[in-house]
């Protein structure tokens, strides 16, 4: 097995991670309480264990086995942020500066103006209210920019789906794929 630490350590000096600027979505976004900015590989740490929590809670979401493996996971969201196909952003608490949560831009179509999000949150923020506020400041800003947000759902994380629909998204449909080797119905919604 190669190691990576050598070339994660390089390359991690040289990046700069500041949102996508070809769709014009901000670099950071605000709201009461929360803080979405780039993340970056010194978030490895935070990452990893609220992905393990949420891994807790639901087996289906994959383990992430090391430190290693979650810098290496940012610095590949940092690689796809450079060519323009996912910007990915740290979701932290404004009042403890801990990151709880990440936040995806992905897919995104530019000559249509729709790009697709998901998210992440740690388990301890669950039904806090930090869902809203983390998709009213996305939601605010592509209003600004002219985009259209979607997102896909499994359709079995009924709380996710939910939540959605309290916000105001429209549920557009549903549709069984292929996820990670798994055949799974996925419910779309648009904001």
């Amino acid at each position: 097995m190669r190691n990576l630490a050598a070339p994660i350590r390089q390359y991690a000096k040289q990046t700069n991670n500041t949102g996508d600027t070809r769709a014009g979505f901000p670099s950071a976004m605000r709201s009461r309480r929360v803080i979405l900015r780039p993340i970056t590989i010194d978030d490895a740490g935070a990452w990893k264990r609220f992905n393990n929590a949420i891994t807790r809670r639901n087996p289906a979401w994959p383990i992430v086995p090391s430190m290693l493996y979650a810098k290496n996971e940012l610095l590949h969201y940092d690689l796809m942020r450079e060519r323009g196909t996912r910007t990915v952003y740290a979701v932290v608490e404004r009042s403890s500066g801990t990151v709880i949560g990440d936040f995806h831009l992905k897919r995104f179509d530019h000559a249509k103006r729709r790009v697709e999000f998901g998210h992440a949150l740690h388990p301890r923020v669950w039904g806090s209210g930090t869902t809203y506020e983390v998709l009213n400041a996305v939601r605010n800003a592509s209003r600004r920019i002219g985009y259209t947000l979607w997102a896909k759902v499994e359709s079995a994380n009924i709380r996710s789906w939910k939540s959605l629909e309290k916000f105001g998204a429209t549920f557009c449909g549903e549709r069984t794929t292929t996820l990670c080797g798994r055949r799974m119905k996925m419910r779309y919604y648009e904001l």
